[in-house]
């Protein structure tokens, strides 16, 4: 299991609460709630302390899709940071708690606090690197290889590991993992199953066992 080890330990919210008192608010968005719109240009980057994000659009039938998808600890809907539009709407998948920074305080601030810096500078590409991969993974034709990387991540990112197990706690359900992935329930349950039977994972609706992750890696080079 290969975890990010850099600024490990690190409590983000804490300093972006401690270092932008005056420009920051704690919004929680329910479940389906609109964070920010396609083509908007807004006066807050976004930061995601609990919960997930899905980022959508829609096509000519006016049907929505899922283009990528932001994690606890990530920035997300950086127009005004970077001077450009949003290229998608971020919606609340869950409920969330989101730490929305005045974007305008956030440069001025950059200014006097090196530690700032760092994080706003870590968090960029590290939320842009992710991004970027998920946006990928999603483009692959292989429903399979698709979940699996979409399962991996969250091993990486939430695993615990124990008596040669890998433990994840789930937040999200069936419907909600294959809106993030563009798939139907039948087909993430159908792929469940199949691990469950193969003897690579057990679990239920809460929690996820991997029993055999060199099996599961195995899966994913294949």
């Amino acid at each position: 299991m290969k975890k990010d080890t850099f600024m490990v330990g690190v409590d983000y919210r804490k300093i972006l609460e401690n270092e932008l008192k005056g420009g920051l608010k704690r919004i929680i968005y329910f479940k389906n709630e609109i964070i920010t719109r396609e083509a908007f240009k807004d006066d807050y980057i976004y930061f995601l302390d609990t919960g997930k994000v899905i980022l959508i659009k829609k096509d000519i039938e006016e049907r929505e899709y899922s283009v990528g998808y932001v994690l606890p600890g990530e920035l997300f809907a950086l127009s005004s940071y970077l001077g450009m539009e949003e290229i998608a709407t971020y919606k609340a998948l869950t409920s969330c708690v989101v730490l929305a920074v005045d974007a305008l305080y956030l440069k001025k601030r950059l200014q006097f606090s090196s530690e700032l810096r760092d994080l706003i500078s870590f968090l960029v590409i590290k939320s842009f690197r992710n991004l970027n991969i998920r946006q990928a993974n999603l483009m692959l034709k292989d429903s399979k290889q698709i979940f699996i990387n979409f399962l991996i991540e969250h091993i990486n990112i939430f695993g615990r590991e124990e008596d040669g197990k890998i433990t994840i706690d789930l937040d999200i359900n069936i419907g909600e993992i294959s809106k993030l992935l563009n798939m139907s329930r039948e087909t993430v349950s159908r792929m469940l199953s199949d691990l469950k039977g193969k003897g690579i994972i057990e679990g239920n609706r809460k929690q996820i066992i991997i029993k055999e992750y060199g099996r599961l890696l195995e899966i994913k080079t294949s």
